[in-house]
């Protein structure tokens, strides 16, 4: 693969979707944080909110899908299909970090200088935790991406969302229970981080016999 043409594809993923994924980012920000703030217990929900920040890049690239669109501002470059499939992996991970990034600030913010509640400060396994949760949805989305609808799309990232309710183990909540206990927290991570790399090898498989 050629870095420099990914780099490019990345640039050119941002520019052309820029007033999709700014605005959802904002919507989300907002929305996110009201609900944190009027939660008792903070921690709780910003430990979950990967499958929140995960919905904006999945939302940018279904409008491409909606509209038609896929890849046209890249069909005339000399470009190979792996290349393309990194280039998609690597935006929406930058769109999603960036956004994590950007809520973690926000919601240190309000912390300290709007609710005075310095005590509820999101700790470092609370931050991986929500970066591997949004993992799994942008893996579960890429192993869609290329095969089904939107509609299926969308049934694949909710059914997540119910099950990781469902799971309250006791009292706590299932991101509790995972961060609570070094072990859990380690195979969780791990397990993250194959399902990507999975997606990712799929995805290159798959997307090089796919007709565009």
């Amino acid at each position: 693969m050629n870095i420099a043409r990914i780099v490019y594809l990345v640039k050119k993923d941002l520019n052309v979707f820029k007033r999709y994924y700014i605005g959802i980012s904002l919507l989300m920000l907002a929305v996110s944080m009201l609900i944190i703030v009027a939660n008792t217990n903070m921690i709780r929900i910003f430990s979950a909110s990967g499958s929140s920040i995960a919905i904006v890049a999945i939302y940018t690239f279904m409008i491409e899908r909606k509209t038609l669109s896929a890849w046209s501002h890249i069909a005339s470059l000399p470009i190979d299909r792996k290349e393309m499939n990194t280039a998609r992996f690597l935006s929406v991970l930058l769109i999603s970090t960036t956004n994590l990034i950007l809520w973690v600030l926000c919601y240190h913010s309000i912390l300290y200088f709007v609710i005075d509640r310095p005590e509820h400060t999101a700790s470092i396994s609370v931050v991986v935790f929500a970066f591997m949760n949004m993992l799994i949805y942008l893996a579960l989305y890429f192993i869609c991406y290329y095969r089904v609808n939107n509609i299926a799309i969308m049934l694949v990232y909710i059914i997540p969302v119910l099950l990781l309710n469902f799971m309250n183990p006791g009292e706590t909540s299932f991101s509790e229970y995972i961060i609570n206990d070094d072990r859990r927290f380690w195979i969780f991570c791990s397990c993250s981080l194959g399902v990507f790399i999975g997606s990712y090898v799929y995805s290159n498989h798959y997307f090089k016999s796919k007709a565009l």
